[in-house]
């Protein structure tokens, strides 16, 4: 069973409140791994590699989960990237967003 089956694609999800205010949850979303330090990078935010059921870990820190983009999603070895863009009732192909942090500060 992959980490996301029976989980909604990269949809938002309703908003919770927290004792600082309201929470914006991102929904799903994938992370390219191609030159990342992973020791270095466990260490910083070691709940991307937690895959728990409901991922926990990551909901709690991100308010939303995310996902390897070069992991199988499914046993016929399907990519999160290409999971997040077909609706998942349907199978038709939907819009996702790609954001290149490259060149932040």
């Amino acid at each position: 069973m992959s980490p996301h089956q029976g989980r909604s694609g990269a949809t938002a999800r309703k908003s919770r409140a927290t004792r600082f205010g309201p929470r914006v949850c991102v929904g799903s979303a994938t992370w390219e791994t191609a030159g990342v330090n992973f020791p270095a990078f466990a260490l910083a935010a070691p709940e991307l590699f937690d895959f728990r059921p409901g991922l926990p870990a990551q909901q709690a820190r991100f308010g939303g989960e995310f996902f390897p983009v070069a992991i199988p999603e499914d046993a016929a070895g399907a990519q999160f990237l290409d999971y997040f863009q077909r609706e998942k009732r349907t199978g038709d192909p939907k819009g996702i967003v790609a954001i290149d942090l490259g060149d932040l500060p």
